[in-house]
Order: C-alpha cells, then sequence, then structure tokens
C-alpha cells in the first residue's frame, strides 16, 4: 500500500484551504440570508429564468431551502470528491510518477469549479429573494454568464496544467 492509499486524500495545500472556508462563508451566509429573508417572503416565488433572465416559472418559497440544501450537498462533495481521485477521468494517463501531482490538481480543480458552482447558486439565491421583493424583476444574465465562463476558463487551465505536467 502506497501514501496515498494509506492517507487517502492527501495534505491539502493552501489554496485548497482557502477555496474549503470561501465556500463554507457562501454556504453559512445564504443560509443565515434565507432565514432571514424566507420570513418577509410572499408564498409564491420565482423558480426559474430563462437564459435571458426573465422568470417563467413560479413555486413555493420553501424551494429557497432546498437551493440551501444543494449548497451543503456541494459543500460536502468538495470533500468527498478528492478522495475518490482513482474514478476520475484524468487528460492525461495516470503513471507512478505522474500520480502525486495529477492527485493535487484535480483535488485543486474539485474544489474550484465547487466554489464557483457556491457562487452562481448563491447568485441565483439572491436574484430569487430580490425578485419576491419586487427589486428587480429579472434575474442578470450577465453575472450568470461570467460565472459559467469562470467555470469554462478553470475547466480549460486545469486541462492544460494537467497536460503539461503529465
Amino acid at each position: 500500500m502506497n501514501d496515498y492509499e494509506k492517507n487517502f486524500g492527501g495534505d491539502k495545500s493552501t489554496i485548497q484551504r482557502f477555496l474549503e472556508i470561501l465556500s463554507l462563508l457562501i454556504v453559512v451566509g445564504m443560509t443565515i440570508y434565507t432565514f432571514v429573508m424566507c420570513q418577509g417572503l410572499p408564498d409564491q416565488v420565482a423558480t426559474h429564468f430563462n437564459a435571458i433572465g426573465e422568470v417563467d416559472g413560479f413555486g413555493s418559497k420553501w424551494i429557497l431551502w432546498w437551493m440551501v440544501g444543494l449548497m451543503f450537498f456541494m459543500y460536502g462533495i468538495m470533500f468527498l470528491a478528492p478522495k475518490m481521485k482513482k474514478i476520475y477521468n484524468y487528460p492525461v494517463k495516470i503513471t507512478e510518477e505522474n500520480k502525486e501531482r495529477q492527485f493535487e490538481l484535480v483535488s485543486v480543480f474539485m474544489r474550484v469549479i465547487v466554489f464557483e458552482s457556491l457562487m452562481l447558486l448563491g447568485f441565483i439565491q439572491c436574484s430569487t429573494v430580490n425578485n419576491a421583493l419586487d427589486e428587480s424583476e429579472n434575474l442578470n444574465p450577465v453575472v450568470m454568464f461570467v460565472i459559467l465562463g469562470l467555470m469554462l476558463v478553470s475547466t480549460v487551465i486545469y486541462v492544460i496544467k494537467s497536460i503539461k505536467e503529465r
């Protein structure tokens, strides 16, 4: 049994810890925000926005708690997914020489993607609340596409780094 199998996750880098803390702040912040704001919302809130940010679905305000639950689930994935490094599809063949570096890269990548996903969910949650309070009619599609673009850029950077360090 090698060190990776014994430790099954390895040591976390500073960037991994930083992303975990930022992600936790988003999850806790959105939980508090939802708790505080949910009390003053109407029974029906926007539950879906189309590609240009217009509301095209409504439902119970309690759906906001489903979003909080999804955030906690994704935060949990941040810790579970890096422990399953052997099941990922890597852009390069994993060898004895490159496995530790590839495992480190994928651990950081997973934390970045979860953090960016939490930012997206938080933005959608805030937009839903603002819409319900009549503070805005639509979700800002520019912000949504910027966050999605960041996720794409993060993926491209991961693939390039992984290939460079094969």
